[in-house]
């Protein structure tokens, strides 16, 4: 067959492989190109890949699977995430299957265009999140599959039969990114002392779950109360009768096999604010909880799972899932195969569009800051850093500062990387905060500070054109 019809997959982290698998496995051979696995940030056995046949190519080296994907640039790609400093710079046709509930945020949505810019078609699990992508996106093919990830659980599941209680506590990362991105977790801390206690008296078993990028902030906790530490949520899933989180696609992947949840609010979720699924449409997927004193008669209302409760948990995993039949990824593969034979693989193109009254960085920085003659520090060593640099013209940038020890010392684009510490020894006249994410904090703790020096938050200072700026930084 054409070689253009192959299709490859990429998974870089052990539960992205999860939602892509299941897709591979249904894919007519013919189809079949190659599955790019990198194991720079997870081992190679937390994979459960049952045969290694030579379509697998593995390796912990990212630089050489970027390099082996840009060979094939007529060929589709199937992604589970777009979030990684490398997505753009694989410059191929893009299928991106969500590797979650399909949650998106009203506010901050131009912050995602960048990172799609190569996406052609969209695998999601519901019409909501397929709706949302047709006005947000209208240039991408929409297919709405269901969850492949959870086809096996739909077709050979059955629920644990504890001798006792078991119950799992999860949180996720504390994504600064809108106020419901944010973790829970410091709202209910002191509920855990609680819950420990409750637990001996009930005889319940507490499983201590977290987001990867938040569990090993949780491991301490868990351990000081005596909850077991599971990382894997397969095991969640496997042993758990009810399961406690605050905003993580997983209280719905629980959920969708038929036992109860308990959500966490914190007051930080702005009720006002309808994002749509778990906030605040489907919300009701499992007993909420608001404060700390109501956490555990949650947890007993939870376990009672009374009819309402079940009926409303239906309901919402059936808006979260359009599918729960076990057929997701067929569905996902079928739209796949019909999306190559259609001859729609190809890089979109794209056009700038000019903002009135913006004039770009270098100009709003030239009219905001003496740059000719004042010296520069640049606040955070990150990506966005760097392609800021790649942007700035004639700006007498003297160092970038950064909080993470790991990056001290470090160079980006020939600029030292110093401490947060040596600020008043650097001599500069500007702190620059060069964060979109995190700009607020940074800004509330630099003027607390650093009061002789101006603080200059690109995007608070330029509040009619934050969208602009990230995408001029971003192209």
């Amino acid at each position: 067959m054409n070689n253009s019809k192959a299709i490859d997959f990429f998974a870089w982290k052990h539960h992205y492989f999860e939602h892509l698998f299941p897709i591979w496995e249904s894919l007519p051979p013919k189809y079949k190109g190659n599955f790019y696995v990198s194991t720079h940030i997870h081992e190679l056995n937390r994979f459960s890949i049952p045969t290694i046949d030579d379509h697998f190519k593995i390796s912990s080296n990212l630089q050489h699977i970027i390099h082996e994907l840009s060979k094939q640039k007529n060929r589709l790609l199937v992604i589970p995430s777009m979030y990684g400093d490398f997505i753009d710079t694989i410059n191929r046709p893009i299928a991106l299957v969500s590797h979650g509930a399909g949650q998106t945020y009203k506010e901050k949505e131009y912050t995602l265009v960048p990172f799609r810019k190569n996406v052609i078609l969209d695998i999601l699990p519901n019409d909501h999140i397929g709706q949302v992508f047709k006005e947000r996106y209208p240039n991408t093919t929409i297919e709405v599959v269901g969850c492949p990830k959870l086809d096996e659980w739909y077709r050979n599941f059955e629920p644990p039969q504890n001798p006792r209680p078991v119950i799992s506590l999860s949180f996720h990362y504390d994504r600064n990114f809108v106020p419901e991105t944010r973790t829970s977790f410091p709202h209910f801390k002191e509920s855990l002392k609680c819950l420990a206690e409750e637990a001996e008296k009930k005889n319940w078993c507490v499983l201590g779950h977290g987001h990867p990028l938040m569990i090993e902030t949780l491991i301490p906790y868990y351990e000081e109360y005596g909850f077991e530490v599971v990382k894997d949520f397969n095991e969640v899933m496997n042993r758990a009768d009810l399961y406690i989180c605050d905003h993580m696609s997983t209280l719905y992947e629980f959920a969708s096999t038929g036992r109860p949840v308990v959500v966490l609010n914190a007051p930080w979720y702005r009720r006002r604010v309808e994002h749509g699924l778990r906030f605040w449409e489907f919300a009701n997927v499992g007993i909420n909880c608001d404060e700390p004193n109501q956490f555990i008669s949650s947890i007993e209302k939870a376990l009672e799972d009374p009819l309402e409760q079940k009926e409303l948990r239906k309901k919402a995993v059936q808006g979260v899932y359009k599918y729960t039949d076990g057929r997701a990824s067929v569905r996902a593969s079928k739209a796949l195969v019909k999306f190559v034979e259609a001859n729609k693989v190809h890089l979109p193109s794209r056009r700038q569009t000019q903002v009135k009254g913006y004039s770009g960085i270098n100009t709003l920085l030239k009219k905001q800051i003496d740059t000719s003659n004042s010296k520069i520090i640049i606040y955070g060593a990150g990506d966005h850093t760097t392609r800021l640099l790649n942007k700035l013209e004639s700006i007498n940038v003297i160092a970038v500062v950064d909080k993470d020890p790991s990056k001290v010392g470090t160079y980006i684009d020939e600029i030292p990387v110093h401490s947060k510490n040596m600020i008043n020894q650097l001599g500069a006249d500007v702190i620059l905060i060069s964060s979109q994410a995190y700009e607020e904090v940074i800004y509330e703790d630099l003027i607390k500070e650093f009061k002789d020096l101006k603080i200059y938050p690109l995007y608070k200072s330029n509040q009619s054109f934050e969208k602009e700026i990230f995408l001029e930084i971003y192209s």
